[in-house]
Parts: structure tokens; sequence; C-alpha cells
């Protein structure tokens, strides 16, 4: 029977500081199986050997930078035949949001919101949310649009509370507070 590899990669996709798991097995061949783990990023061409063919199956893999990685896997048996496996796994950094809001607005006078999200996996989409510090109910401006631009415009002398989501193509949502005093 010819030597045959069964790997995994796991998971697929990870955030920047995470750790992914390669596992192999072999059957067939010629028994007595080791095993080796490379990986690259995928715009490089020289591979990181993570292990060099021991008897261990599995190793943990912490990648360095947000980018897709290539990933691969090989079986030697004590014949040294060796047969390998290729994977993809993308790391990416946090989803995170940036607002441009005033700290301060005069009553009347719509109060602009622009909205910045890096991370995830794009595209985003936004939602905008306000109450005044003291209620407990939240007025809902926009409900998770493309729009990166709005504006609310306060009715009271009060200090204000903006909760800004962006959720990516995923379905991760990340959420952020502002505060915006309202003066006549």
């Amino acid at each position: 029977m010819a030597l045959a590899l069964n790997a995994s990669v796991s998971p697929s996709k990870i955030l920047l500081g995470s750790t992914f798991t390669a596992k192999a097995s072999a059957t067939g061949g010629t028994g007595s199986y080791t095993y080796a783990f490379y990986y690259k990023q995928k715009s490089q061409t020289k591979w990181t050997t993570k292990q060099d063919f021991k008897t261990n199956n599995s190793v943990s893999i912490k990648p360095a930078k947000a980018t897709g990685y290539d990933v691969c896997v090989k079986v030697k048996d004590k014949s040294g035949t060796v047969v390998k496996k290729y994977f993809t796994v993308n790391v990416t950094t946090p989803l995170s949001i940036k607002a441009d809001i005033p700290a301060d607005a005069k009553l009347g006078i719509s109060v602009p919101i622009k909205i910045t999200a890096t991370g995830g996996t794009p595209p985003y989409k936004y939602a905008v949310y306000y109450k005044k510090t003291s209620d407990t109910k939240w007025i809902t401006k926009q409900d998770f649009l493309s729009t990166t631009s709005t504006s609310i415009k306060p009715v009271k002398n009060a200090e204000y509370e903006i909760c800004i989501k962006v959720k990516d193509s995923t379905g991760t949502v990340a959420k952020k507070y502002f505060y915006v005093k309202v003066s006549k």
C-alpha cells in the first residue's frame, strides 16, 4: 500500500498574536513515520522550518505578521518515501474603530461623525447609537450600513454617549464609546 498523508491545519483564520496547529498522520508505506512542518508568508519564497522530520506529528505556529501563510506538511516512511500537502492560513489584525467626533458641541447644531475601521476582514458595516448619559434607552441613528459618515442633532444641554459598532464580512463586531458635551 502506498504511503498516504492525512494532515490538517486549524484554524485556517487567526488573529495576529494567536497560534494555529498543524497535525499529521500516515498510513501505508513501510511504517516508522517521521513528520516535517514548514511555513512561509505567501509573498515570500523562503520556507521556515518549524520541525524537520521527527516522530512528533503536531506543531503549533505563531505567525509574526498579519498576512496569508502557506503551510507544508510532510511525512517520510522508513524507506525514505516522502508525501506532502499544502495549506493556507490567513492572519488578520483585530477589528478596531476610530471615529472623528468633536468632544464639545452647540445645542441645535448637528454633531458630525466620521468612522474608520481597520483589521478584521473588509468590507465593513457601521452602526451608530446615541443617548444622553443619564438615559438608559439608546436611539438608533444607523444600523449596520456601509455609510462611514453621519451626524446626530442633540436636543438637550447634556452629555451624550455615542456607541459605534463595526461589523466585518465574517460577522465579527467591535464597538467603542465616545462622549460629546452639548451646551448653549
